[in-house]
């Protein structure tokens, strides 16, 4: 749907006469309403799925577009077109009604590292799609490996050990 307003949106502009001034304000309005719709709509899905004192872990993206400006011109389209911050205060709004904690970690590097043994390399990310460790061969959909190096991160912020760091530990008699 966003595609098909931004294809209009193209031809409008190179118009240029009053009409398609006015038809864009218009369509600019009905695009934003659409956007607040499907946010809203995904908060409450996303919520309603969990029970109370459950806790989400989203990553901080304050400074996602500035990070990101070394992409493809449709690919930069797409990312600065879509209201993240609007998603996460309708995510903590409609989590505190149902009693939901909301935490943030840092994005960075999560897409790259692999969650099994922690290797951090830009080639570990195969596509958008696939993620190939190049130390231990772990494979896995990347968006699945990034969520488990977001929860461990968040893990690790709190200060809760790994289960297998406590499982592996020497017993040390004295």
């Amino acid at each position: 749907i966003c595609k098909k307003y931004q294809t209009l949106r193209s031809k409008l502009q190179s118009c240029g006469s009053k009409s398609a001034k006015r038809h864009l304000k218009k369509i600019s309005k009905k695009e934003n309403r659409f956007k607040t719709d499907m946010n809203h709509c995904l908060a409450k899905n996303i919520i309603n799925s969990l029970e109370s004192g459950t806790t989400i872990v989203l990553e901080q993206l304050k400074y996602i577009t500035e990070k990101n400006k070394s992409y493809n011109k449709q690919f930069n389209k797409e990312l600065h077109s879509w209201a993240f911050y609007q998603l996460q205060e309708f995510l903590k709004y409609k989590a505190e009604d149902k009693g939901i904690i909301i935490d943030f970690v840092s994005a960075k590097y999560t897409s790259q590292k692999c969650s099994k043994c922690g290797n951090t390399i830009k080639e570990n990310r195969l596509s958008q799609a696939n993620f190939k460790c190049t130390k231990c061969n772990f494979q896995l959909n990347a968006d699945l490996n990034a969520a488990r190096n977001i929860v461990q991160n968040y893990l690790d912020a709190k200060g809760y050990l790994d289960r297998a760091a406590i499982v592996n530990q020497p017993i040390i008699a004295s």
